[in-house]
Protein backbone atom coordinates (compact mmCIF):
# COMPACT_ATOMS: atom_id res chain seq x y z
CA UNK A 1 0.00 0.00 0.00
CA UNK A 2 1.32 3.33 -1.22
CA UNK A 3 0.00 6.62 0.42
CA UNK A 4 -0.51 8.91 -2.05
CA UNK A 5 -0.38 12.92 -1.61
CA UNK A 6 -0.74 16.11 -3.24
CA UNK A 7 -0.07 19.59 -1.81
CA UNK A 8 -1.45 22.34 -3.93
CA UNK A 9 -0.76 25.63 -2.69
CA UNK A 10 -1.28 28.60 -5.50
CA UNK A 11 0.81 27.47 -8.59
CA UNK A 12 3.05 25.47 -6.81
CA UNK A 13 2.02 21.47 -6.77
CA UNK A 14 4.16 19.45 -4.40
CA UNK A 15 3.80 15.79 -4.94
CA UNK A 16 4.47 13.02 -2.00
CA UNK A 17 4.57 9.06 -1.68
CA UNK A 18 4.70 7.94 2.38
CA UNK A 19 5.06 11.27 3.23
CA UNK A 20 7.86 11.56 1.36
CA UNK A 21 7.71 14.68 -1.12
CA UNK A 22 9.60 12.82 -4.38
CA UNK A 23 8.68 16.59 -7.05
CA UNK A 24 7.85 20.00 -7.34
CA UNK A 25 6.87 21.73 -10.24
CA UNK A 26 4.92 25.35 -10.36
CA UNK A 27 2.21 25.43 -13.02
CA UNK A 28 -0.78 27.59 -12.79
CA UNK A 29 -2.97 26.36 -16.03
CA UNK A 30 -5.80 25.38 -13.76
CA UNK A 31 -6.89 27.52 -10.37
CA UNK A 32 -9.34 25.18 -8.73
CA UNK A 33 -11.77 21.97 -10.07
CA UNK A 34 -12.56 18.59 -8.46
CA UNK A 35 -10.86 15.54 -7.19
CA UNK A 36 -10.99 12.56 -8.54
CA UNK A 37 -9.51 8.54 -8.03
CA UNK A 38 -7.43 7.74 -10.79
CA UNK A 39 -6.44 4.61 -12.55
CA UNK A 40 -5.06 3.47 -15.77
CA UNK A 41 -3.54 0.63 -17.81
CA UNK A 42 -0.13 0.56 -20.25
CA UNK A 43 0.12 -2.14 -22.79
CA UNK A 44 -1.88 -4.97 -20.60
CA UNK A 45 -6.07 -5.10 -19.24
CA UNK A 46 -7.42 -6.39 -16.17
CA UNK A 47 -6.21 -4.20 -14.02
CA UNK A 48 -8.03 -3.81 -10.70
CA UNK A 49 -6.86 -0.81 -7.68
CA UNK A 50 -8.53 -0.58 -4.43
CA UNK A 51 -8.30 3.14 -2.91
CA UNK A 52 -9.08 3.76 1.31
CA UNK A 53 -8.60 6.62 4.03
CA UNK A 54 -9.31 9.63 1.53
CA UNK A 55 -8.39 12.51 3.40
CA UNK A 56 -8.95 16.48 1.85
CA UNK A 57 -8.10 19.40 3.59
CA UNK A 58 -8.44 22.90 2.33
CA UNK A 59 -5.69 25.62 2.97
CA UNK A 60 -6.70 28.66 4.60
CA UNK A 61 -5.27 31.55 3.14
CA UNK A 62 -2.30 32.47 5.27
CA UNK A 63 -1.18 28.80 4.41
CA UNK A 64 -2.08 28.85 0.26
CA UNK A 65 -0.33 31.73 0.07
CA UNK A 66 3.54 31.11 -1.52
CA UNK A 67 6.27 31.69 -0.44
CA UNK A 68 8.87 33.57 -2.56
CA UNK A 69 11.38 31.01 -4.56
CA UNK A 70 14.36 29.82 -3.15
CA UNK A 71 17.18 31.14 -5.18
CA UNK A 72 17.83 29.55 -8.45
CA UNK A 73 21.72 29.67 -8.79
CA UNK A 74 23.92 28.83 -6.07
CA UNK A 75 27.68 30.60 -6.60
CA UNK A 76 29.50 27.82 -4.35
CA UNK A 77 32.71 29.69 -5.62
CA UNK A 78 31.37 33.29 -3.96
CA UNK A 79 30.07 31.82 -0.92
CA UNK A 80 33.06 29.66 -0.12
CA UNK A 81 35.13 32.42 0.31
CA UNK A 82 32.63 34.82 1.90
CA UNK A 83 32.61 32.11 4.58
CA UNK A 84 36.44 31.53 4.50
CA UNK A 85 36.89 35.23 5.26
CA UNK A 86 34.49 35.32 8.04
CA UNK A 87 36.25 32.29 10.19
CA UNK A 88 39.33 34.25 9.77
CA UNK A 89 37.50 36.20 12.30
CA UNK A 90 37.26 35.66 15.82
CA UNK A 91 33.75 34.00 16.52
CA UNK A 92 31.21 35.93 18.99
CA UNK A 93 30.56 32.70 20.91
CA UNK A 94 31.62 29.10 20.86
CA UNK A 95 30.82 26.33 22.85
CA UNK A 96 32.00 22.41 22.84
CA UNK A 97 29.10 21.90 25.55
CA UNK A 98 31.95 20.31 28.05
CA UNK A 99 29.68 21.67 30.45
CA UNK A 100 26.74 23.74 31.30
CA UNK A 101 27.65 27.69 30.75
CA UNK A 102 24.24 28.12 31.58
CA UNK A 103 23.68 29.81 28.10
CA UNK A 104 21.27 27.23 26.68
CA UNK A 105 18.06 27.42 28.38
CA UNK A 106 16.18 24.10 29.65
CA UNK A 107 12.83 24.22 28.38
CA UNK A 108 9.87 23.43 30.72
CA UNK A 109 8.71 20.29 28.13
CA UNK A 110 7.41 16.33 29.15
CA UNK A 111 8.20 15.25 26.19
CA UNK A 112 11.30 16.34 25.85
CA UNK A 113 14.91 16.12 27.38
CA UNK A 114 17.67 18.14 27.46
CA UNK A 115 21.25 17.31 28.83
CA UNK A 116 25.16 18.24 28.73
CA UNK A 117 26.75 14.74 28.14
CA UNK A 118 29.78 13.16 27.15
CA UNK A 119 31.04 16.30 25.81
CA UNK A 120 27.90 17.03 23.66
CA UNK A 121 24.42 18.67 24.21
CA UNK A 122 21.90 15.63 23.79
CA UNK A 123 17.87 16.09 22.78
CA UNK A 124 15.85 13.27 23.73
CA UNK A 125 12.49 13.19 21.69
CA UNK A 126 9.69 11.06 23.60
CA UNK A 127 6.54 12.16 21.57
CA UNK A 128 6.07 11.96 17.56
CA UNK A 129 5.31 14.91 15.84
CA UNK A 130 7.27 17.44 17.70
CA UNK A 131 10.28 19.87 16.65
CA UNK A 132 11.43 20.54 20.57
CA UNK A 133 14.45 23.20 20.73
CA UNK A 134 16.77 24.76 23.67
CA UNK A 135 17.31 28.46 22.45
CA UNK A 136 20.49 29.67 23.74
CA UNK A 137 20.67 33.21 25.41
CA UNK A 138 22.17 34.94 22.33
CA UNK A 139 20.07 37.30 19.93
CA UNK A 140 22.20 38.43 16.47
CA UNK A 141 21.07 39.15 13.06
CA UNK A 142 23.31 38.71 10.34
CA UNK A 143 25.63 36.07 11.35
CA UNK A 144 27.20 32.12 10.46
CA UNK A 145 26.30 30.20 12.55
CA UNK A 146 27.68 26.17 12.45
CA UNK A 147 27.50 23.10 14.48
CA UNK A 148 28.16 19.63 14.46
CA UNK A 149 24.96 17.59 14.78
CA UNK A 150 24.12 13.45 14.72
CA UNK A 151 21.14 11.22 15.52
CA UNK A 152 22.59 8.89 17.92
CA UNK A 153 19.83 6.91 18.34
CA UNK A 154 16.07 5.79 18.00
CA UNK A 155 13.96 5.86 15.05
CA UNK A 156 14.06 8.36 12.16
CA UNK A 157 14.19 11.52 12.76
CA UNK A 158 15.23 15.20 12.42
CA UNK A 159 17.43 17.88 13.72
CA UNK A 160 19.08 21.32 13.01
CA UNK A 161 18.67 24.91 13.72
CA UNK A 162 16.21 27.57 14.56
CA UNK A 163 17.57 31.32 14.35
CA UNK A 164 16.07 34.96 14.21
CA UNK A 165 13.80 33.11 17.01
CA UNK A 166 11.62 35.94 18.39
CA UNK A 167 9.70 33.83 20.55
CA UNK A 168 8.05 30.40 20.34
CA UNK A 169 5.76 31.03 17.73
CA UNK A 170 7.80 32.82 15.48
CA UNK A 171 11.08 31.70 14.07
CA UNK A 172 12.96 30.00 10.84
CA UNK A 173 13.85 26.63 11.27
CA UNK A 174 16.76 24.59 8.95
CA UNK A 175 16.27 20.46 9.07
CA UNK A 176 17.73 18.06 7.94
CA UNK A 177 17.37 14.11 8.54
CA UNK A 178 19.91 10.99 8.54
CA UNK A 179 18.21 9.80 5.31
CA UNK A 180 19.81 12.58 3.47
CA UNK A 181 16.63 15.53 3.50
CA UNK A 182 16.71 18.84 4.17
CA UNK A 183 13.75 21.48 4.04
CA UNK A 184 13.53 25.09 5.85
CA UNK A 185 10.74 26.97 6.81
CA UNK A 186 8.82 29.32 9.82
CA UNK A 187 6.79 29.82 11.98
CA UNK A 188 4.78 33.07 12.31
CA UNK A 189 2.18 33.85 15.11
CA UNK A 190 2.27 29.86 15.57
CA UNK A 191 1.28 29.11 11.58
CA UNK A 192 4.12 27.13 10.02
CA UNK A 193 5.12 27.76 6.48
CA UNK A 194 6.95 25.66 4.72
CA UNK A 195 9.26 27.70 2.82
CA UNK A 196 11.56 24.65 1.35
CA UNK A 197 10.04 21.55 1.13
CA UNK A 198 11.78 18.43 2.38
CA UNK A 199 14.29 17.73 -0.41
CA UNK A 200 17.84 15.22 -0.76
CA UNK A 201 21.26 16.41 -0.82
CA UNK A 202 23.71 14.23 -1.07
CA UNK A 203 25.87 16.90 0.98
CA UNK A 204 24.29 15.27 3.48
CA UNK A 205 25.93 12.13 5.28
CA UNK A 206 23.49 9.19 6.08
CA UNK A 207 22.68 6.98 8.89
CA UNK A 208 22.47 6.81 12.59
CA UNK A 209 25.56 8.48 14.30
CA UNK A 210 27.04 10.04 10.94
CA UNK A 211 28.01 13.60 12.22
CA UNK A 212 26.82 16.42 9.79
CA UNK A 213 28.44 20.40 9.70
CA UNK A 214 25.43 21.82 9.88
CA UNK A 215 25.52 26.04 8.82
CA UNK A 216 23.67 28.85 8.13
CA UNK A 217 24.72 32.36 6.92
CA UNK A 218 22.42 34.98 7.05
CA UNK A 219 22.66 38.07 5.72
CA UNK A 220 19.74 40.63 5.66
CA UNK A 221 16.85 38.58 3.95
CA UNK A 222 19.42 36.12 2.03
CA UNK A 223 19.59 33.12 4.04
CA UNK A 224 22.28 30.61 2.46
CA UNK A 225 21.57 27.23 4.14
CA UNK A 226 24.88 24.56 4.55
CA UNK A 227 26.23 21.14 5.52
CA UNK A 228 29.45 19.75 5.87
CA UNK A 229 30.68 22.88 3.85
CA UNK A 230 28.60 22.52 1.37
CA UNK A 231 25.73 25.17 0.09
CA UNK A 232 22.61 23.03 -0.31
CA UNK A 233 20.12 25.58 -0.84
CA UNK A 234 19.45 29.79 -0.90
CA UNK A 235 16.71 31.60 0.38
CA UNK A 236 15.09 35.22 0.39
CA UNK A 237 12.62 35.67 3.42
CA UNK A 238 12.24 39.17 5.43
CA UNK A 239 9.70 38.00 8.04
CA UNK A 240 12.43 38.60 10.28
CA UNK A 241 14.79 40.80 10.78
CA UNK A 242 16.96 39.57 14.47
CA UNK A 243 16.20 37.33 17.14
CA UNK A 244 17.72 33.84 19.04
CA UNK A 245 18.91 31.15 18.19
CA UNK A 246 18.14 27.23 19.19
CA UNK A 247 19.41 23.83 18.70
CA UNK A 248 16.38 21.67 18.05
CA UNK A 249 15.51 17.97 17.18
CA UNK A 250 11.62 16.17 16.53
CA UNK A 251 10.54 13.22 15.54
CA UNK A 252 8.34 12.02 12.98
CA UNK A 253 5.56 9.22 13.74
CA UNK A 254 7.44 7.28 16.39
CA UNK A 255 9.26 8.64 19.77
CA UNK A 256 12.66 8.37 20.97
CA UNK A 257 15.35 10.23 19.01
CA UNK A 258 18.51 11.05 20.15
CA UNK A 259 20.22 13.68 18.88
CA UNK A 260 23.89 15.27 20.00
CA UNK A 261 25.37 19.09 19.11
CA UNK A 262 28.66 19.83 19.61
CA UNK A 263 31.50 22.39 18.22
CA UNK A 264 28.92 25.45 17.95
CA UNK A 265 30.19 28.60 16.78
CA UNK A 266 28.51 31.58 15.51
CA UNK A 267 30.02 34.73 14.03
CA UNK A 268 28.23 38.00 13.30
CA UNK A 269 28.98 40.08 9.90
CA UNK A 270 30.18 43.53 9.44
Amino acid sequence: INRLAVLAEGDQITLLVNNNAIAQVTDDSFAAGSVGLAAGTFDEDQLAVAFDNFDLWVLGESEAATPAPALATLDSAAIAGQIAAIRQTEPMFADDFRRNTGIWLDPEDNDATFAFAAGAYRVTVDAPHIIPGSTGDITVDNFLLEVDAAQRSGPGGQYGLSFRRVDDANFYLYAITPTGLYSFGKMVEGEWRELITWTESDAILQGEGEVNRLGVLADGAIFTLLVNDQPVAQFEDGSFASGQIALTAGAFDETGVEVEFDNLAIWTLE
